[in-house]
């Protein structure tokens, strides 16, 4: 199986799942896939989801919701970040992504998260980027 980016996936013999929720999620397609649309909405009522998700539907809430930015272009340099997470840009190639010289994009880092450079959240992973930009307020 290759690696992806959907709620869940089936496989033959192997179904797996991102996790949260989204194990109900996969539970409601299957039962819907097995034995209806009308018993899926009812286990559904039971575990009071408001729907059925497909799978491509997003596990995790919006960078601006989740870090409490709302700066365009610092969120387009952020998503770059988790979408490299294993190989991470440099601040060059982040700045150039969000058409920005490194200095702005440094300042906006500054001002927006009150933090060092993107260089260093670059190595930290993104999930200390999360804790680090989640510090600001």
């Amino acid at each position: 199986m290759e690696i992806s980016n959907e709620l869940f996936e089936i496989d033959k013999n192997l179904i797996t799942c991102a996790g949260g929720t989204a194990a109900i999620d996969m539970m409601l397609h299957i039962i819907q896939a097995e034995f209806g649309h009308d018993l899926a909405i009812n286990v559904c009522e039971q575990f009071i989801q408001s729907g059925i998700r497909q799978k491509s539907a997003k596990q995790r809430i919006g960078l601006a919701a989740r870090l409490k930015i709302h700066h365009p272009r610092l969120l387009k340099v952020l998503a770059k970040m988790e979408a490299n997470i294993e190989n991470p840009l440099s601040p060059s190639e982040l700045a150039e992504h969000a058409h920005l010289s490194v200095r702005q994009l440094e300042r906006l880092f500054r001002s927006h998260l009150d933090k060092s450079p993107p260089v260093t959240i670059c190595r930290s992973g993104w999930n200390g980027l999360s804790n680090y930009c989640g510090n600001h307020t």
